[in-house]
């Protein structure tokens, strides 16, 4: 139970904690915008070698990198609902690797040295 204080005094801790809290805020907002940044970089847009970009390739149809999160928003459409990338579009031919049963394959013959 909070004890009674008189209202100017309850007042100006109220106001002291809104003005507390609302820095904090203003401070965490902050944080999280610079984390969204950190983690939307790639090699295409900062200096970032290639190799940091594991396996996941960027998104080859934005045409600003740096504000491809602006872009989806303006749009209405989420970025999650692209299509990856295809690995690739070679299709098997069925047949195995290597020589074909019966062949019989020729190779150098032996050489005489003295």
């Amino acid at each position: 139970m909070i004890p009674e204080l008189p209202a100017t005094m309850s007042a100006e801790i109220l106001l002291k904690e809104n003005a507390e809290l609302r820095m904090r805020v203003a401070c965490l907002e902050e944080r999280c915008r610079e984390l969204e940044e950190k983690v939307g970089k790639n090699s295409q847009n900062s200096s970032k070698p290639p190799s940091s970009d594991g396996y996941q390739k960027p998104c080859k149809n934005s045409n600003s990198p740096d504000h491809s999160d602006d872009l989806s928003a303006d749009k209405g459409t989420d970025p999650s609902d692209e299509k990856p990338n295809p690995k690739s579009l070679r299709q098997s031919s069925g047949n195995k690797a290597g020589g074909k049963k019966g062949h019989q394959g020729t190779c150098l013959k032996q050489g005489r040295y003295p």
